[in-house]
């Protein structure tokens, strides 16, 4: 199934992985909103606050897009979805 593992990861693929963990904050964002709109903001404790000081959500968001993107890059996920799709047409 997966013939193509281990690929070598390239620069090409960290820019990949980079772009992929900026949408990945992008869609958070946008779910957010829209998960704002249906929902009553919580009353929260003063020290609450300060919690997005440091932008948490943000790098753990960008973290796992860009991990996941190198993982499936690495082990040819990627590669191996790629020519499923085109065998299906």
């Amino acid at each position: 199934m997966f013939e193509y593992f281990p690929q070598p990861i390239t620069w090409d693929g960290i820019g990949e992985g980079i772009i992929v963990g900026i949408i990945i904050i992008i869609f958070a964002y946008i779910g957010s909103a829209i998960l704002f709109l249906f929902e009553q903001k919580p009353i929260l404790p003063l020290v609450c606050n300060t919690w997005n000081d440091t932008h948490i959500m943000e790098k753990s968001l960008f973290l796992t897009g860009f991990l996941a993107y190198i993982v499936m890059e690495v082990f040819g996920v990627n590669k191996w979805y790629g020519l499923y799709k085109v065998q299906q047409q």
